[in-house]
C-alpha cells in the first residue's frame, strides 16, 4: 500500500536549477539467487521490483527449486499479474 508514495517524484535541487527524481521501471530482471535464505532474499529482492513496476525473473539455486515455484505460485495467488514473476530452472552448466 506504501509503494505508490515511496516511488512518487521527487524535487531535488542541481547546480544552476531546479530537478526532480523520477523512479521509472527498467525491464525484466534477472535474479540469480543462492541457497541461503531461498524465501527472504528473493521477497527483499522481488517486491521493490515489481512495486516499481518490472517484471522479475528468477533462477534459483538448483537445491533449493521448490522454494522457487513456491513464491511463484504465492505471487499467482496474490492476483499479479501472469509472467510477472517468473521462476527458470536450468543447471549451473
Amino acid at each position: 500500500e506504501h509503494g505508490p508514495a515511496m516511488l512518487s517524484a521527487e524535487p531535488t535541487m542541481v547546480e544552476g536549477g531546479k530537478a526532480r527524481i523520477e523512479y521509472r521501471p527498467l525491464g525484466p530482471i534477472l535474479a540469480v539467487m543462492p541457497w541461503n535464505f531461498p524465501i527472504w532474499q528473493v521477497l527483499r529482492g522481488a517486491v521493490p521490483a515489481l512495486i516499481a513496476g518490472n517484471t522479475y525473473v528468477l533462477k534459483h539455486a538448483p537445491n533449493v527449486m521448490g522454494c522457487a515455484w513456491l513464491l511463484r505460485d504465492a505471487f499467482k495467488h496474490a492476483d499479479f499479474p501472469e509472467g510477472v514473476f517468473e521462476v527458470i530452472n536450468v543447471t549451473p552448466d
